[in-house]
């Protein structure tokens, strides 16, 4: 499975009111990713925020260089660089949870369903 993705700015509407959010691809919830056990996984992300950035695999055993945990088991995404995430899929989440976690360097990680 092999994919490119962009985080940035974006607008959304939400009851009724536009705001400005980050997203990946300008979508929110950002976009579904399908893997099977034993699957190769590779997915780079461009990184078009204002500020540093990863992804985390929330619940994923994968090696810790692509963890997605800035400056603990990678170095950050800055602004306007990209990272390629290289991992096979687990046979199983640790947790039963496939969601991603987006991590900012300045606000720590986030949980994204």
């Amino acid at each position: 499975m092999r994919a490119t993705y962009t985080a940035g700015p974006m607008r959304w509407s939400i009851l009724g009111k536009e705001v400005t959010t980050w997203g990946y691809e300008s979508q929110l919830p950002a976009p579904l990713l399908r893997a099977t056990a034993g699957d190769l996984v590779e997915v780079t992300l461009v990184n078009q925020l204002p500020e540093a950035t990863s992804v985390h695999w929330h619940g994923l055993a994968i090696a810790n260089a692509m963890d997605g945990v800035p400056a603990v088991t990678q170095p950050d995404i800055e602004p306007g660089s990209q990272f390629r995430y290289l991992f096979t899929f687990p046979m199983r989440a640790l947790t039963g949870s496939t969601r991603t976690t987006a991590c900012s360097s300045n606000e720590g990680c986030t949980p994204r369903s």
